[in-house]
């Protein structure tokens, strides 16, 4: 009982953090296509397109992601 209630308050107190620190927690759900599970080494995620129903497509290509890359401009998605 004791333990439930420790990792019940932990959640909470995280999800506190994350209402006080004003900035938005956005989370979006996309198809994504991995690549193999023999590839070793640097991987980052590409956007390639959009479903009808309004789900991102994207895949896990090799090597390091480029400078410009969505992901480094926005870190709350």
């Amino acid at each position: 009982m004791r333990s439930a209630l420790l990792a019940r308050v932990k959640r909470l107190e995280t999800v506190r953090a994350v209402e006080d620190s004003n900035c938005p927690l956005k989370v979006e759900f996309a198809y994504l296509k991995l690549l193999p599970r023999e590839y070793e080494g640097p991987r980052h995620r590409v956007k390639v397109g959009q479903r009808p129903d309004g789900r991102d497509e994207c895949e896990e290509r090799p090597g390091a992601p480029p400078r410009n890359h969505a992901e480094d401009q926005d870190p709350n998605v």
